[in-house]
C-alpha cells in the first residue's frame, strides 16, 4: 500500500510531500520503502516548473541583475525559514521545496555569477572548497545533533566554492576531471535511481548489513548506473531516442497513466492481501491504529487536555470510551500506553476509559505532563490510573527520575487514586511490517522472536525494574511482558496474527491479548469499575 501510494505521487511529482506527511517518529522503517530517495526528484521537478516564470520576469525587464538580485532575495528568504523552522518541524523542513529552494537558487546565481570572477581567485575558491569538504568528510556534527543545522549550508558553500573555482588550476579540480569521475557524474543521475530500490530490495532479503554485502550493493549500484546511462540515459540526452517530440510525449504520457492505473488497482483492492500463501492478519503501521481508535471513540476531556494533546496525522492522541463526562479509568503515559486503549475498551465496556499520552516518563517535574496531573489530582471521580511507559527505551533509570516517579506514585495514592504500575512489552529489533512480509513468503525472520539473551534482558528491564518501583511506593504491578512470551521466548506473531503495528507498539490484536492479563491482575476490583 505504501509502496503504491509512493508510486502514484512519484508520477505526480509530489513524493515529497508524501514522505513527509507519512513519515515521524511511528514510520515504517526508511529501508522498506523503495522509492523514498524519489523525494528529491520531486523536489527538484517543482523547482523546474517554477523556475521558467522567473526566466520570463528577466525577459520581461532584459536586465541580467534585476534577475540576480530576484534570486539573491528568494534565496536568503528561503535559508531564512530554514534556519527559523528546522528544530520545530524538522521533517518539513527536510522535505519541502519553502525550506531547501535555496540550495538550487544558489547553483542558478553561480551559473550569472561564474564569467564575473577573476582565475586567480577562482584557484583559491577551489581550494577553500576541498578544506570545506573534508571538514564535511570528519562529520563533526556527529558530535552535536545542535550542529547539525549548519551540515547542508556547509555541503552547498562547498559545492558552491569547487563551481566557481578554476577548472585549470587546483588539485580538486584537476582530480574531478579525472576519466574515473567524469564517467562516475555523467552516469550518477541513473546510479541515484537505482541505489534506493537495490537498497531495500536487499533489506526484504537479509536485514543483517555485513560490509561484503554493503560493497556488493555499491558495485552493483554503480554498475547498473552505467548500463542505464550509456543504452538508454546518454540516448535520451542525445536525442537519439525517441526525437521526435510528439512520440516523446505520448510514450511517456502512455508510461504514466499504465503505472498510475497499477498504483489505484492496488490501493483499490487494499494491496492484494491474498497474494500470499499463508497470510498474517493484523494492521501494521500507525494510520490504521489511529483510524480505528477515532472510529470507535470519542475526544477525551476535559478539552483543554484534549485541545493540546499530541497529534499524529491529524488523529488526536487523546480520546475515552463514552461522549459524555470525564474518563473513570486513565491510561497514563506515552506512546506505549495508548496502545493499551483498544483491549481495555473491549474487556470494560461499561465503564469510561480514557488515555492521556505526553512524550516521556509521566512524573510530576516532567513538564509535558503538567496540564494532565493537574487534571487527575484535582479530579476525585478518576479513580484508577493505570500508569506505563517505555521501560525498556529509558534504562537504566536515572535517580532523579526514580525519585520523580516514586514521588508521583506518592502523590497519586495520596489524591486516594488506585494506581497500577503496567510494565513493558518486548521491544523488537525488526519493523511489524517487514515480519509480516517474511511470514507471509514462508521465511519467518528471526528477528521477529527474542532470543533467550534478549528474552532475560528485556524481563529485568519490562518486568523486574517496575515490579520493584510499585512494591516500593506500594501500588500494584502488573507484568504483560510475559503474556506475549512462551518458555522464555517472544514473538511479534501469535499463529498468523501479528500482534505489533512497529517495532515497540501494539497494535489492535496484541492490546487484546496483554489487557486481559491487566484486567485479571486488577485483583480490587471484582467487578468491573462503575
Amino acid at each position: 500500500m505504501d509502496f503504491a501510494r509512493s508510486l502514484i505521487t512519484t508520477i505526480f511529482l509530489s513524493s515529497n510531500i508524501y514522505f513527509w506527511r507519512s513519515t515521524n517518529y511511528f514510520a515504517l522503517d526508511s529501508n522498506l520503502r523503495p522509492l523514498l530517495h524519489t523525494w528529491s526528484l520531486s523536489l527538484e521537478e517543482q523547482f523546474y516548473l517554477i523556475f521558467p516564470i522567473l526566466r520570463l520576469f528577466r525577459y520581461k525587464y532584459s536586465k541580467r541583475r534585476i534577475l540576480k538580485q530576484g534570486l539573491i532575495a528568494l534565496s536568503l528568504t528561503s535559508i531564512f525559514v530554514y534556519f527559523a523552522y528546522f528544530t520545530e518541524k524538522p521533517m518539513a523542513v527536510f522535505y519541502l521545496l519553502p525550506f531547501r529552494a535555496w540550495e538550487p537558487l544558489v547553483g542558478a546565481i553561480i551559473c550569472i555569477t561564474l564569467k564575473e570572477i577573476n582565475g586567480r581567485f577562482q584557484q583559491f575558491l577551489s581550494n577553500l572548497g576541498a578544506i570545506v569538504l573534508i571538514f564535511l568528510m570528519i562529520n563533526p556534527f556527529s558530535l552535536s545533533l545542535k550542529l547539525e543545522i549548519f551540515s547542508n549550508p556547509l555541503a552547498v558553500a562547498a559545492t558552491s566554492l569547487i563551481l566557481l573555482s578554476n577548472p585549470n588550476s587546483g588539485v580538486l579540480t584537476r582530480l574531478l576531471q579525472s576519466r574515473l569521475f567524469q564517467t562516475i557524474g555523467r552516469s550518477s543521475y541513473e546510479s541515484y535511481l537505482w541505489h534506493f530500490p537495490l537498497i531495500s530490495y536487499s533489506y526484504h532479503l537479509d536485514s543483517d548489513s555485513t560490509f561484503s554485502s554493503s560493497l556488493f550493493l555499491f558495485a552493483l549500484t554503480f554498475v547498473l548506473g552505467f548500463i542505464t546511462h550509456k543504452f538508454i540515459g546518454n540516448k535520451f540526452r542525445n536525442h537519439t531516442f525517441l526525437p521526435n517530440r510528439q512520440v516523446f510525449a505520448a510514450t511517456a504520457l502512455a508510461f504514466a497513466s499504465i503505472l498510475s492505473i497499477f498504483s489505484v488497482n492496488i490501493l483499490v483492492h487494499n494491496g492484494y492481501p491474498t497474494r500470499f500463501k499463508s497470510f498474517v492478519y493484523g494492521e501494521v503501521g500507525q494510520t490504521s491504529f489511529y483510524k480505528e481508535v477515532s472510529g470507535r471513540s470519542f475526544p477525551c476531556m476535559p478539552r483543554n487536555i484534549f485541545m493540546s494533546s499530541l497529534e499524529y496525522n491529524g488523529f488526536k492522541r487523546c480520546r475515552q470510551t463514552k461522549p459524555v463526562g470525564r474518563p473513570k479509568i486513565i491510561i497514563l503515559g506515552d506512546s506505549t500506553g495508548e496502545s493499551l486503549f483498544p483491549g481495555l475498551a473491549d474487556l470494560w465496556k461499561s465503564s469510561n476509559i480514557g488515555y492521556y499520552t505526553a512524550p516521556g516518563i509521566p512524573t510530576l517535574e516532567n513538564q509535558e505532563y503538567q496540564l494532565i496531573f493537574e487534571t487527575i489530582l484535582n479530579d476525585p471521580n478518576q479513580h484508577l490510573i493505570l500508569l506505563t511507559f517505555h521501560w525498556f527505551g529509558h534504562y537504566p533509570i536515572e535517580s532523579e527520575v526514580r525519585w520523580s516517579l516514586s514521588k508521583t506514585l506518592k502523590e497519586l495514592r495520596k489524591a486516594n487514586k488506585q494506581v497500577v504500575v503496567i510494565g513493558g512489552v518486548p521491544t523488537f529489533q525488526i519493523e511489524a511490517e517487514k515480519c509480516v512480509y517474511r511470514n507471509a513468503l514462508g521465511k519467518e525472520n528471526p528477528k521477529c522472536k527474542l532470543g533467550l539473551f534478549e528474552y532475560r534482558e528485556q524481563e529485568t528491564i519490562n518486568v523486574t525494574e517496575p515490579r520493584k518501583i510499585a512494591a516500593e511506593n506500594k501500588v500494584q504491578f502488573v507484568d504483560i511482558f510475559s503474556s506475549l512470551c512462551v518458555e522464555e521466548r517472544c514473538s511479534m506473531l501469535n499463529a498468523n496474527k501479528i500482534l505489533y503495528r512497529d517495532s515497540l507498539h501494539l497494535n489492535s490484536l496484541g492490546s487484546r491479548v496483554v489487557s486481559e492479563k491487566i484486567v485479571r491482575s486488577v485483583n480490587s476490583m471484582p467487578k468491573e469499575p462503575e
